[in-house]
């Protein structure tokens, strides 16, 4: 690739890890052994790294060519014809290669996964006399103890390691279902993915979970999609979903994902009215949902105000994280009918705030009733599972925004459910319906 003036695009670490200096080239896809023109749709941009392999997306086929890393630097500069990459949509996330381990950390994780492979075999061994405290399904008992082995015995880098970018479950899942790839760069470090049309009468922009820390899985893109199909079906709405590719902590820290929460609803209101769009999020995200709200009514000090002088369409919190305390040691609480433990608290929530300190904005249930008097949002639904160890948190919030929020509000308890089970029951293949995902779509026809 030739360096010119035009075709330049710097591309920035944007709060990651080094990138390094990387050698690049195209490659044909019917033909590996030439060069070509990256604007060519049948040409892919490869490289293999010691980590993971990276593949960007141009065409319909795969060619792949090792690549060797030379050096070591801060940014990493690649030249792309501008018409290419907005006809293509080459990810500049996925450019960043994944987190790096230590030696020892590196080997560890064979004793870690030799530990999580006892304890599923001990769940399928146990499982015809359990107690209903589990899961009822043979399914979510097998992969919740699998993911609360996973979540309390790895560090926040292993699981980065080990685990594919949410830009790359992105690309995996709309090229395995024939959809199309559409990508946002909102700047920042941040990414935003659209699953149906951007053009669509109502947005519902999403933010993942998973502690700030982990990616988002292939469940998320399965619930996206099969909202969309539902409303489509059975209501007539047109929506479609802009979900948000945050930077996962430690790589970067408090109010980092929050200001990247709030560029992705800045870049919706270019294209729709507040009453055309809602905001939704999980766990973590549930967290950013309320952080956006606080944003909107009571501007960040670190965070660009948004002018929004109509209220926001409606806002979904399903297992909404909203107190970032780490210390349960005085609490008895059962986690065998759940996916995560009170181990994940600590480190989780560290990561996230690095040195910063918890606020209003990190932790909602901590906010006074009269936090979320304007709170700029006509309505709001509250989802939790009825044998997740965060309910009693999430409960606690409900109150105090029932006494506060000046809208309509819900709470809806799925019977028996874990932890964000209308999405994570998809990753983990479970196929029987959730309370918690039926009224959510059921939320979404009335209120759209």
């Amino acid at each position: 690739m030739q360096r010119n003036d035009e075709s330049e695009a710097i591309l920035k670490d944007r709060n990651r890890r080094p990138l390094g200096h990387q050698k690049w080239t195209w490659r044909s896809a019917a033909n590996p052994s030439q060069n070509g023109n990256p604007c060519d749709p049948h040409m892919r941009l490869n490289r293999i790294g010691l980590l993971d392999f990276l593949q960007f997306r141009l065409g319909d086929t795969v060619a792949r060519e090792d690549l060797n890393s030379l050096s070591h630097s801060q940014d990493v500069a690649i030249t792309v014809n501008s018409t290419c990459y907005l006809e293509t949509g080459i990810l500049p996330e996925m450019i960043a290669p994944k987190i790096s381990l230590s030696l020892a950390e590196k080997l560890d994780l064979l004793p870690a996964l030799a530990s999580i492979t006892l304890t599923v075999f001990w769940a399928l061994l146990t499982s015809l006399w359990r107690s209903a405290a589990y899961p009822k399904t043979l399914v979510l008992h097998i992969g919740y103890a699998a993911f609360r082995k996973a979540t309390a015995r790895l560090t926040v880098a292993q699981m980065q390691y080990a685990l594919p970018t949410t830009d790359q479950n992105y690309e995996r899942y709309v090229r395995k279902h024939k959809l199309p790839s559409k990508t946002v760069d909102l700047g920042d470090g941040a990414l935003g993915h659209w699953i149906g049309d951007p053009k669509a009468d109502n947005i519902l922009i999403w933010y993942h979970g998973g502690g700030f820390a982990l990616p988002a899985n292939r469940g998320y893109f399965q619930f996206f999609l099969n909202l969309i199909t539902h409303l489509r079906k059975y209501h007539n709405k047109s929506l479609s979903i802009f979900t948000l590719t945050y930077t996962l902590a430690p790589g970067a820290t408090y109010p980092t994902q929050l200001r990247q929460a709030t560029s992705a609803l800045r870049h919706i209101l270019t294209t729709h009215s507040p009453s055309q769009i809602l905001l939704g999020g999980d766990s973590a995200g549930g967290n950013l949902v309320g952080g956006v709200l606080s944003h909107l009514a009571h501007p960040h000090p670190q965070i660009t105000p948004i002018p929004c002088e109509e209220s926001l369409r409606g806002a979904i919190m399903i297992a909404p994280w909203t107190s970032l305390a780490s210390d349960y040691t005085d609490q008895e609480i059962d986690s065998r009918g759940d996916l995560i433990t009170p181990a994940v608290a600590g480190p989780w929530a560290q990561a996230y705030l690095g040195s910063g300190e918890r606020d209003h904005y990190t932790d909602l249930s901590s906010a006074p009733a009269e936090w979320f008097e304007s709170f700029p949002v006509e309505k709001v639904l509250v989802c939790g599972g009825g044998r997740e160890i965060l309910l009693p948190v999430i409960e606690g919030f409900v109150e105090k925004l029932r006494e506060g929020f000046k809208g309509e509000m819900e709470f809806c308890v799925g019977e028996g459910e874990g932890h964000v089970a209308p999405i994570y029951n998809l990753y983990i293949g479970e196929k029987e319906e959730t309370g918690q995902g039926m009224r959510v779509r059921g939320w979404l026809g009335e209120t759209l």
